[in-house]
Parts: C-alpha cells; structure tokens; sequence
C-alpha cells in the first residue's frame, strides 16, 4: 500500500484555525495528495487514515489530545501547529508554519515517540470491559460529580503495589506529567520517559503526636 497522504486537520472551534490550514495547504501545493478535516469529524476519515504518513494539525494541546486518540491505533506522526493559549505539546508557531513544515513532509525532522496508556473499564468481576480509552496525557480514577473520599487499591500485573485513601488518583504519562499530576504534587517527568506516574489527589494522611 503506498501511504503518501498528508492530513490536515484543525480546531473548528477557534476563528482562524481554517484559513490558516487552506493557506498551509495552499503554500506546499500538495494538490490530491493531502486531505483536510476538522477535529470533531476526524472519526469519518478513517478511510483517509489507512493511506496517511502525516498529520499537521492547528490548534491547541487540547486538540491535539482529541486527535491522537482517534490516529493512535494508525501510527500516523503528527506535527501540531500552536493556536492555543500555551501549546506545550505543539511543535510549531503559527509565524514559522510555512516555512518549517516541507522538513516534516520530507522526512527530515525528529520524529519523537511518546508513551500512551490504554484503559479498559469493566463492572465488578466482568471480564469484558464495557468501555475501550486512549491517552496521551492521563486518566482519573475517581468518583464522577463530587469530590468524596475513596479507598483506590493499585496493582501491577495483578500484584498489589499499595493503596490510597484519597479524592481520586492520577495514572499519567510522561507527557501528561505537566498537567492535572504535575498540579496535583507531582513530579514532571521527560516528555519520552516510558513510564507511568501514579499521583494521588488530596491523599488523606493521618498525623502522629510526638
């Protein structure tokens, strides 16, 4: 199979996430070798996916959260191009889009690799799980609604590795290590660190008498 597109793929919620895509677009003359879409309908180009070497994105961390989850299971690289407030995760600034991304098409540019975690979520003793999560940054074992103290027993290939009493706990990546668990008293780790950082949130601790 020749896997020679490059997809594009922007934030429609930000005002000028698509002209900034059409004019990347239109800069590299890319012609039927490129498809375009925005983040919230990225899941109807799968078919697009099987034949993608790339995606170039333009939006924020958060978008790019929303768009790893679907390409993941594709191994397809992504460059983001920043149009949020902080941009951590993206590699590029709008300013210097045009002209970096052909190092990116080419093949000339690093291409880093970053852990992900998948999640199975099953009732009681079920074996099948009755929902299926990609992250790239983290996952939140808690109590949905209200904060309430809870008892988070954590293991590792069924070993028991300890147990928190705690508002919820944080599973992060080295990536996600800079958000929710870095906020929460956590450690920040280096971005292809592959490894998983368990942070809890408002551990109760109880406090000896001298």
């Amino acid at each position: 199979m020749d896997i020679s597109l490059i997809g594009f793929v922007y934030n429609a919620q930000h005002p000028t996430a698509l002209q900034m895509t059409e004019a990347v677009m239109r800069s590299l003359n890319l012609g039927d070798e490129c498809w375009m879409s925005p983040a919230a309908n990225l899941d109807a180009m799968r078919s697009e996916l099987l034949d993608t070497r790339l995606i170039v994105m333009a939006g924020g961390d958060g978008t790019i959260l929303r768009v790893v989850r679907t390409i993941a299971e594709y191994g397809i690289p992504l460059v983001g191009i920043n149009m949020g407030r902080i941009g951590f995760m993206a590699e590029l600034q709008v300013h210097e889009a045009i002209e970096e991304l052909p190092a990116y098409l080419n093949g000339s540019a690093r291409l880093e690799e970053r852990m992900m975690l998948e999640v199975n979520v099953r009732h009681g003793d079920e074996q099948e799980p009755y929902l299926n999560l990609h992250a790239l940054n983290d996952v939140v074992v808690g109590r949905g609604g209200s904060a309430r103290l809870l008892d988070i027993v954590a293991t590792i290939d069924g070993v028991i590795l300890t147990s928190y009493r705690a508002d919820a706990v944080i599973v992060s990546t080295a990536t996600g290590s800079t958000g929710y668990a870095l906020s929460a008293g956590g450690p920040i780790m280096y971005p292809e660190t592959m490894a998983m950082l368990i942070q809890p949130v408002a551990a109760h601790t109880g406090l000896r008498s001298g």
